[in-house]
């Protein structure tokens, strides 16, 4: 019989992939309407460019960001993602949820963002009444931790194995 082997991860990405678990999510409100950001570990796979950003807990980067950034905030995202002047990303912000604006900070664009050699690779979903954003995140360690110590984050609830059979009386 061939010895399984595994991977060896650093400790402190192991750490993050068991708090993350089957995934964490982060509820929060934008013009009176809820909604809820969730994040999850990205299977593996082909990885599609990415737009870097700068946030209060360092870099990350996120792959086709228009659509998920147009939920964080009332604000809406420009036709041309390369086409933002000054004056739009502190506009933008301005109108950021709330408790993202607590979680994230300012979001600012990075041109020439280095991308952490040793990252991590999440898929992230917003929902918000009828609205529904999916992406993948890439970003360091460290910065994930930053994410996940502020609170207001809860651990997703586990599909139900369709294996078990469920009788109500």
């Amino acid at each position: 019989m061939k010895p399984l082997s595994l991977r060896t991860l650093p400790r402190e990405e192991a750490s993050l992939r068991q708090r993350i678990g089957h995934g964490l999510g982060y509820p929060f409100t934008l013009a009176g309407e809820a909604g809820e950001l969730q994040l999850r570990l990205a299977p593996p796979g082909e990885r599609p460019p990415t737009q870097s950003f700068s946030c209060k807990a360092g870099g990350l980067s996120l792959a086709e960001s228009e659509a998920l950034l147009s939920l964080f905030s009332t604000c809406p995202l420009l036709p041309e993602p390369g086409a933002c002047a000054d004056w739009y990303w502190p506009l933008f912000n301005q109108h950021l949820s709330p408790a993202l604006r607590a979680l994230f900070g300012d979001l600012t664009p990075q041109d020439a963002l280095c991308a952490p050699v040793e990252g991590m690779w999440l898929a992230i979903s917003v929902t918000i009444g009828e609205a529904q954003a999916q992406s993948q995140l890439y970003l360091a360690p460290a910065t994930l931790a930053a994410l996940l110590n502020q609170p207001g984050w809860a651990p997703l609830p586990a599909p139900l194995c369709s294996a078990l059979p469920l009788s109500l009386p």
